[in-house]
């Protein structure tokens, strides 16, 4: 068989050099890449190499990758980041129980083409899966989910250094009531962290992240938007939150919480003192080409503005990338749809996507930044969560 898929491939590419044939290979879909694979032992090497992997990762088209909540399990369609049309879609390979159909399915974000997701009923499991290839993996039970029956935060994140897929789960609320979201990383608390690699979880203390914060022992967490869904950039986990120094709700603060995969420490960003003045709120953070990004909407008007962090880290370099005043769009006659919204979302080329009106589960506006033209998505189901997205053969 072997000899025979060498004729074949000889016959197909001639005498092109090996780095040309390298070159092609690359630009295979996932699936096709898959199957070429077993051409011989050297394709199967190469192949399965991680810097392969990732080269191959980066020739796909960046897309948006789009969730819909459905009574028996959840749905993912992939999209077109210029004019939001379908490309494809499929369904979430989740466990199914006889007796009952109620599914309980959460998306936790995505990186590299693999995406986790959380199933909560009928059982309990984190789950990786690659939708190019129909690969998924079930995680063995995070220590925290036995030891914490309260709200639990997720990420997730692709660690190069040491070719692995991380998971990390934190807990919330330990200390606080229900309704205030809070208690995430608190000082001591324990963190779960998940590696592929060895198939296993380990837990972490979390630091005092807030050492440098005149804050008092009531620290609380009030909010993290798009509490299941996690962003990558720069080797690094995020998340936005807002949190009060005080026990009384009053005198909220913004900052973004990251985790750096390779050395698995937590760290705080600071975010840009001219919106805090300003009265804004983040509705998603994002990854936008390469920059850590912030969609921000005025608590009062109907401004939105994209934020970029020009040199990770480092705190005044967070630059005004793009405003908007929904205002001046004539799709939008209702004040209400302007000023109402609870999702927000920037796609890897800078397109926007909101939903304004918060009983319009179906209607989805996507907003292109090049023409300045705003376009009406109706939906037939409402959607739950949404990311950027490109295929691999991550998990093969």
């Amino acid at each position: 068989m072997v000899g025979m898929a060498d004729t074949t491939l000889e016959s197909n590419f001639g005498d092109l050099p090996m780095d040309i044939i390298e070159e092609i290979v690359l630009r295979l879909d996932p699936k096709s890449l898959v199957k070429f694979q077993w051409v011989n032992k050297h394709w199967f090497s190469k192949i399965n190499n991680p810097k392969f992997m990732i080269l191959h990762h980066k020739q796909q088209l960046p897309r948006t990758l789009l969730c819909f909540q459905l009574n028996d399990g959840m749905l993912c369609s992939v999209r077109n980041s210029e004019n939001f049309s379908e490309i494809s879609y499929k369904r979430f390979p989740i466990y199914k129980n006889n007796y009952n159909n109620k599914r309980q399915i959460k998306f936790v974000g995505s990186d590299n083409g693999v995406i986790c997701w959380l199933q909560q009923y009928p059982y309990y499991s984190i789950n990786l899966w690659n939708p190019a290839i129909d690969k998924c993996k079930k995680l063995p039970t995070s220590p925290v989910y036995v030891s914490c029956p309260y709200t639990k935060l997720y990420g997730i994140g692709y660690e190069p250094l040491n070719n692995d897929f991380k998971v990390v789960v934190a807990c919330g609320g330990q200390q606080f009531p229900k309704w205030l979201n809070g208690g995430f990383f608190r000082k001591g608390e324990k963190i779960c962290v998940y590696s592929l690699k060895t198939n296993s979880w380990k837990t972490i203390d979390m630091p005092d992240i807030f050492s440098n914060e005149d804050h008092d022992e009531m620290q609380i967490t009030l909010e993290i938007p798009n509490r299941e869904n996690s962003t990558v950039v720069n080797g690094s986990i995020h998340w936005a939150i807002y949190y009060s120094l005080r026990e009384i709700m009053c005198d909220l603060t913004t900052k973004v919480v990251a985790f750096d995969l390779s050395s698995e420490e937590f760290k705080l960003i600071e975010f840009p003192s001219s919106l805090e003045t300003k009265g804004f709120s983040i509705k998603s953070i994002c990854n936008l080409f390469g920059y850590l990004s912030l969609l921000t909407k005025s608590s009062s008007t109907s401004s939105i503005e994209i934020w970029v962090m020009k040199e990770y880290g480092v705190w005044d370099s967070w630059t005004k990338y793009y405003s908007l005043d929904l205002g001046t769009q004539p799709m939008l006659q209702c004040a209400s749809d302007i000023i109402i919204w609870e999702f927000g979302h920037v796609t890897h080329n800078g397109n926007l996507l909101f939903q304004p009106y918060m009983h319009k589960k179906n209607t989805l506006y996507f907003y292109d930044l090049k023409s300045k033209t705003l376009q009406n998505i109706e939906l037939q189901i409402g959607f739950s969560y949404v990311s950027n997205y490109r295929e691999s053969i991550f998990l093969s």
